[in-house]
């Protein structure tokens, strides 16, 4: 889940049509008459869409309806409806702050939207309650088709300074940390830094054999190995003979032997 919403967060084109299943849509609008007992004033949905809020909201005498739909030439973050007394409806995600910044802008009583669990954080709540507004309720739901669970947060208009005690849940903005996973994560950094470290002098050191190897020349005493019966036989002596692949080398006891090698066989000088 974590990698998922860390896809969700870093995606080029967000995909923020997801129309709000209309039993769903009800049940949100129910919560939030129940708690603001309006019956009249203006419910302004922001992102009608196929209106399966707009379309079920309190219709009591002196209640009245606004919308606005990007598709439909009324950009929420554009478009004046006016005064507003409840916003309720589902937002686009990938705006999530300009949609709290301009829903607190236009003032309403109540401010209630389905969001992603993802997109509920302390220092959005946070953002509310410095404007006034308290996190009266929130109600857990399930889309099966949408990612992880949702919310449905709804915020209140309130008077007083610490509208935070009026939250119905806590939250603090600290960031805290598990300082064993801090230091797993600098000893693996260390490991990789020496891993590297190993490797690039390996490397250089294969590299430094290798232009040794092209050096060879008749008369060197050197270190090389060959392959009998399956084993890796050591040996030494001194070149009498070399070409580009193939060295001759006489055995150091002085008995005249010679041995044919690979180049590739030659280890290092003596």
């Amino acid at each position: 889940m974590s990698k998922q919403g860390h896809s969700i967060v870093k995606r080029t084109h967000a995909n923020d049509i997801f129309l709000t299943p209309p039993e769903l849509a009800k049940l949100h609008i129910d919560i939030v008459e129940n708690l603001s007992g309006c019956k009249a004033g203006v419910w302004y949905d922001p992102f009608k869409n196929t209106g399966n809020y707009f379309n079920q909201y309190p219709k009591y005498e002196g209640i009245e309806h606004q919308w606005g739909e990007l598709l439909e030439g009324r950009d929420f973050l554009t478009y004046d409806p006016g005064v507003v007394d409840c916003i309720v409806s589902n937002p686009p995600y990938s705006i999530m702050n300009e949609v709290i910044e301009k829903s607190i802008e236009l003032q309403p009583k109540f401010i209630s939207y389905l969001i992603g669990n993802m997109n509920l954080t302390p220092l959005r709540i946070k953002k509310f309650n410095d404007a006034g507004y308290c996190l009266r309720h929130l109600h857990f739901c399930k889309i099966h088709e949408w990612f992880s669970t949702s919310f449905i947060v709804t915020f209140e208009k309130m008077k007083g300074n610490d509208i935070s005690k009026f939250n119905c849940i806590s939250f603090d903005c600290q960031v805290y940390h598990d300082e064993n996973i801090i230091k797993q994560k600098a000893c693996e950094k260390e490991a990789k830094k020496i891993a590297r470290e190993v490797a690039r002098d390996n490397k250089k050191m294969l590299k430094a054999l290798e232009k040794a190897k092209r050096d060879f020349k008749v008369g060197d005493e050197v270190v090389y190995h060959i392959q009998h019966e399956g084993e890796i036989v050591p040996g030494y002596g001194k070149i009498v003979k070399i070409n580009t692949r193939t060295a001759w080398i006489e055995a150091t006891d002085g008995n005249g032997s010679f041995t044919k090698v690979s180049r590739k066989c030659i280890d290092s000088k003596l």
